[in-house]
């Protein structure tokens, strides 16, 4: 049976989750920010924030790169923050996003965290056009870092999945009945990226030909508008694909 690395669930959340310690549901809070002024308490409306800002009084260097620390008052208890740093400079783009969740997501999983809770302090001006899809952008950013080879989920079946579920406050962010579409279209993207880097396995032994072909047959066995088909004659291949036939020589019986 094809292990196919399933997306985990994504949920759209309302800010007052951020500092819903009694829930149970997320175990660590991920704020991604472009400023450490927007951490202020002046500016950030909660509990944690002081505890942001005691860090931020005594260490010159804090914020500006991924950190993690402990509060009570944050959801499971823990924090990570994330800077993007500048949006606004020449070279600035929606990578940025991508960045900082990808780094964010690898410091959660690596404190033990499975269900971060994502909180986006403050998002890049609407004028702005390099980042109309940021929201897309970080979502993808969040998955890639959760993904995992074919090779160690096939050996490690039970515990490869290093995230179990996702959440992202909406509020300020976009609008709920928006979120679904945005959902439908991550999903979309994430799946076929999660296929690409299967097929393109850093293993030959793990997709061979014959195993290549399998796995496309299984994970698109069910899809109403993919069709798989598969040409194994080796005559067929020589006359109408001469390039492909010339680099396969070594796969070939000898005659």
């Amino acid at each position: 049976m094809l292990s196919f690395a399933k997306i985990p669930k994504i949920n759209g959340e309302p800010a007052v989750e951020t500092s819903n310690v009694q829930s149970g549901k997320y175990d660590g809070l991920v704020l991604i920010y472009s400023n450490l002024e927007s951490l202020k308490p002046s500016s950030l409306s909660a509990p944690f924030a002081e505890t942001i800002q005691t860090y931020a009084s005594i260490d010159n260097k804090f914020g500006q790169e991924v950190s993690l620390i402990a509060d009570s008052n944050a959801v499971g208890g823990r924090l990570v923050l994330a800077p993007t740093g500048s949006l606004d400079d020449d070279v600035d783009d929606v990578r940025r996003f991508a960045e900082a969740t990808q780094k964010a997501t690898a410091r959660a999983i690596e404190a033990g965290i499975r269900k971060p809770l994502y909180h986006f302090v403050d998002k890049p001006s609407a004028d702005n056009e390099d980042y109309v899809n940021f929201v897309q952008v970080s979502l993808l950013g969040i998955l890639d870092a959760a993904f995992e080879q074919i090779t160690f989920r096939e050996h490690r079946p039970k515990t490869w999945n290093k995230i179990d579920e996702v959440g992202i406050v909406l509020e300020g962010l976009v609008e709920p009945e928006n979120f679904s579409k945005i959902l439908e279209q991550v999903e979309a993207i994430e799946s076929g990226k999660r296929i690409a880097k299967d097929l393109g396995s850093p293993d030959p032994e793990r997709m061979t030909p014959s195993n290549f072909t399998n796995y496309l047959r299984e994970v698109f066995e069910t899809s109403e508008n993919i069709e798989v088909t598969v040409i194994e004659d080796i005559a067929i291949i020589e006359e109408e694909y001469p390039l492909l036939h010339a680099v396969t020589r070594a796969s070939l019986a000898g005659t």
